[in-house]
């Protein structure tokens, strides 16, 4: 019993590095999709991995890829209800689990993503003050 317990351990870790893998190949999927001007698909790739991110399969390195890559396609495509959707999920996100450097960076895409949408500029000077 006790060997098909560690067997069976054994497949699960396979199992997760294999979800793990599968986000960073459409992160990079989505990046090189974003640098050819292919936000749709871009857009479309990050939104298809919310739906693999069950449990802990991905980590917080992973999670803040995946915003900064829907961020500057969105930067980029200047669309306004695109903007606007990527900027609320940016609000759920729980900062404690990014490192310091990660929020910075995170709170610096806020701001950039508030002067898309022509927000107050204070609201815009506080994302940017965070940064710091």
């Amino acid at each position: 019993f006790a060997l098909m317990s560690s067997q069976a351990n054994e497949t699960f870790q396979i199992d997760i590095g294999g979800y793990r893998e599968m986000g960073w190949s459409v992160v990079r999927f989505a990046h090189v999709a974003r640098k050819h001007l292919l936000y749709d698909v871009c857009l479309h790739s990050l939104n298809q991995l919310n739906d693999f991110q069950i449990g802990n399969f991905f980590d917080a390195n992973d999670a803040y890829v995946r915003l900064r890559e829907q961020s500057r396609c969105c930067l980029e495509k200047k669309d306004i209800q695109e903007a606007t959707g990527h900027l609320a999920n940016l609000n759920k996100q729980e900062s404690n689990k990014f490192t310091k450097d990660q929020c910075a960076d995170l709170f610096q895409l806020k701001g950039k993503l508030l002067i898309l949408l022509e927000s107050q500029t204070s609201t815009v000077n506080d994302c940017f003050v965070h940064c710091f």
